[in-house]
C-alpha cells in the first residue's frame, strides 16, 4: 500500500498537510523544531500525527516505529542517573524541579520514581503539544492504590476516575453547570453570608490555630449551598468534621502507599500491608462520610442547585450520587490547603494587605461584578497559586504516538507537566521568587505585566481534564479573603519559615498560625 493511499483512506488530514508529510518522508536531515509558532503549531502536529499513522499501516508490527527525519527515538531523552533510594515522597517536587535545572537533562526527562516510570517536561512550549495530541478522551494518572481500591471493592467514582464514552458524556454535562459563573452566582448572598460568618467568629478568637480545618468546613459548606441549595439539612454539618478526618487520612496514607506495590501490599505479611489497612480505611470512612452528606440531601435539592440541574439533565439518581461524593472528597482538601498559603503570603506583606483593604471598600454592586474590581486581591490568590500549587505536576498518558520537543514519544507514555517548576522560571515569570500580585495586571498592549506564558501556571490543571470547581473554589477565597482584609490584618505566628512539601497533594510542613487584628 502506498503512503498516498494510506493518508487517504485513514487521515483527516487536508492536501497541504499530506504533502508535508510525504516531505517528511523524503527530505534527508529534516528537523522539526522545537518550539513552532502556535498559529502553525495545530497544523504540523497535525501532519506528524498522519506521518506516525502511515507508518503504523505501512510498518509491519515487530519493527520498531518509522521516526521523521530529524526526531530523535525516545530513548535518547535525557534520563538522570542519581540513586533515588532515599528519596522521600515529601521531596519529589525538589528533586525534579533539581533535575530540570541541570543542563545535562533540561526541559524535557524521563526517569523513575518507585513503581512509576514517565516523560517529565518543564516547558509551557511542549505542555501545549501535550493538550494538542491528548485526543478526545484525555486520561490521566490515578493513584495505583485508588483504582485498586475501587476494584477491589466494586465502586463506581466520579468524574475524576471516568474514561472514554462515560466520562465525555457526564464531563458535558457537569462542566458547564459547575464552570458557570451562574452556578455560584445564584447563591451569592449565602456564599457571602458564610464568608461572613467565619470571620466574625474568627475575630472573636483573634488568635488562629487549626486554620487548615476550619478552611476545610467553611469550603465544603460552600459546597453544599452551590450543591443542595439554601436549605441543606443542618445535620450534614455534623458529618463535616468526620469527612475531614476521613479525606485528611487518605491523602496522608496515600502517600505512604507509593513507597510500596499496592498489589501485593493488600496481602497479609507482605511489606505495606499495615499501611494498605489504613489507606483502605480512610477511603472508606471518606466515602461513607460523603454518602451520608448526598443522601441526606438528594431528595430536597432546591430548585436550581447543581445536583437538580444534574438531575433534570437526565442524569441517573446513582450517576449523581458518585459525581456529588467524589466532589466533596476533592473540594475541600485542595483548596484549604492553597487558601492557607494565601494567608501565608500577605501575613508577611501589610503593604498589600492595606492595598487589597482599600480596594474592597471601593466595590460596589453585587457579587456579579464583584471580582473585576479587586485586582491585587485576584493577584495576590494567582500567586499562591503559582508559588505553591496543590498539585506540583499535571499529568496525561498520551493515547498514540507524538512529537514532543525533538523526540518521539511512544503510545502510552505517562506525561508529567512540572508547574512547580515551570511557575518558578524567569524565562515565564519576572522574578519569579517574588510574590508580586501585580504582575497578572494588564498592560495598555493587553500583555501581562509580569507573565510570559499562560501555560506556566496551571493550578487547575487545563483542557477538558481541567477542575470543575474552579470557578466556585475562587469565588469562595476571593470572598473569604476580602471579609477578613476589609475588617483585620493578619500576622503569622508560625516561629519557623514554613515549607512545602508532597502528601499526595501539596502542603505545608506544619500547621499555619494566625492572629487577626481589627482595624
Amino acid at each position: 500500500m502506498a503512503v498516498g493511499q494510506t493518508l487517504s483512506e485513514n487521515c483527516n488530514c487536508s492536501s497541504r498537510e499530506k504533502a508535508m508529510v510525504s516531505k517528511s518522508h523524503s527530505q534527508a536531515g529534516r528537523v522539526w523544531p522545537q518550539q513552532i509558532p502556535s498559529k502553525q503549531l495545530a497544523m504540523r502536529t497535525t501532519a506528524r500525527q498522519c506521518a506516525l499513522q502511515a507508518a503504523r499501516l505501512i510498518a509491519p508490527a515487530r519493527l520498531p516505529p518509522i521516526i521523521p527525519n530529524g526526531i530523535l527515538p525516545y530513548e535518547s531523552v535525557p534520563t538522570p542517573s542519581d540513586d533515588k533510594s532515599s528519596l522521600l515522597t515529601s521531596q519529589i517536587h525538589d528533586y525534579i524541579d533539581a533535575k530540570h535545572k541541570e543542563t545535562q537533562v533540561g526541559d524535557i526527562f524521563r526517569d523513575q520514581l518507585g513503581h512509576v516510570k514517565g516523560l517529565w517536561l518543564s516547558n509551557p512550549g511542549n505542555y501545549q503539544q501535550v493538550f494538542e495530541q491528548e485526543g478526545e478522551f484525555p486520561k490521566s494518572m490515578k493513584p495505583e492504590a485508588w483504582k485498586i481500591y475501587n476494584e477491589d471493592n466494586k465502586c463506581k467514582r466520579g468524574l475524576f476516575f471516568m474514561e472514554g464514552n462515560e466520562w465525555h458524556t457526564c464531563q458535558r454535562i457537569v462542566r458547564p453547570l459547575m464552570l458557570s459563573q451562574k452556578s455560584s452566582y445564584n447563591f451569592g448572598i449565602q456564599l457571602e453570608s458564610l464568608a461572613n460568618s467565619y470571620v466574625e467568629s474568627w475575630g472573636k478568637r483573634k488568635k488562629l490555630r487549626n486554620l487548615e480545618e476550619e478552611l476545610y468546613s467553611y469550603f465544603l459548606e460552600g459546597l453544599m449551598v452551590v450543591v443542595f441549595g439554601r436549605n441543606y439539612e443542618g445535620k450534614s454539618k455534623k458529618q463535616i468534621p468526620r469527612l475531614v478526618g476521613g479525606v485528611r487520612g487518605l491523602f496522608t496514607e496515600s502517600a505512604r502507599m507509593t513507597l510500596y506495590d499496592p498489589y501485593s501490599a493488600r496481602k497479609p505479611g507482605c511489606p505495606g500491608h499495615n499501611v494498605w489497612r489504613k489507606f483502605s480505611s480512610s477511603m472508606s470512612g471518606a466515602l461513607s462520610a460523603g454518602e451520608d452528606i448526598v443522601n441526606e440531601n438528594l431528595k430536597n435539592c432546591e430548585s436550581g442547585s447543581l445536583c437538580a440541574n444534574l438531575i433534570l439533565a437526565g442524569l441517573s439518581i446513582s450517576d449523581v450520587k458518585r459525581i456529588l461524593i467524589d466532589l466533596f472528597l476533592a473540594a475541600g482538601d485542595t483548596t484549604s490547603h492553597s487558601m492557607q498559603w494565601v494567608f501565608y503570603l500577605i501575613s508577611q506583606k501589610l503593604e498589600i494587605q492595606e492595598k487589597i483593604a482599600q480596594e474592597v471598600k471601593q466595590v460596589r454592586g453585587c457579587i456579579h461584578s464583584f471580582t473585576s474590581q479587586i485586582p491585587t486581591l485576584k493577584g495576590a490568590v494567582k500567586e499562591a497559586l503559582r508559588l505553591y500549587p496543590v498539585a506540583p505536576f499535571i499529568t496525561r498518558v498520551l493515547p498514540h504516538e507524538a512529537i514532543i520537543g525533538n523526540f518521539h514519544i511512544p503510545a502510552e507514555t505517562l506525561v508529567f507537566m512540572s508547574t512547580y517548576t515551570s511557575g518558578r522560571d524567569e524565562r515565564f515569570f519576572s522574578q519569579p521568587t517574588r510574590f508580586w500580585p501585580e504582575r497578572w495586571g494588564r498592560r495598555d498592549s493587553n500583555k501581562q505585566v509580569g507573565v510570559s506564558h499562560p501555560l506556566a501556571s496551571m493550578p487547575f490543571g487545563h483542557s477538558t481534564r481541567n477542575c470543575v470547581g474552579k470557578h466556585l473554589a475562587l469565588t469562595q477565597m476571593y470572598l473569604l479573603l476580602s471579609k477578613v482584609l476589609e475588617s483585620h490584618r493578619v500576622t503569622c505566628d508560625n516561629h519557623e519559615y514554613i515549607q512545602y512539601k508532597m502528601r499526595l497533594l501539596a502542603t505545608m510542613n506544619e500547621p499555619l498560625q494566625v492572629t487577626l487584628t481589627g482595624r
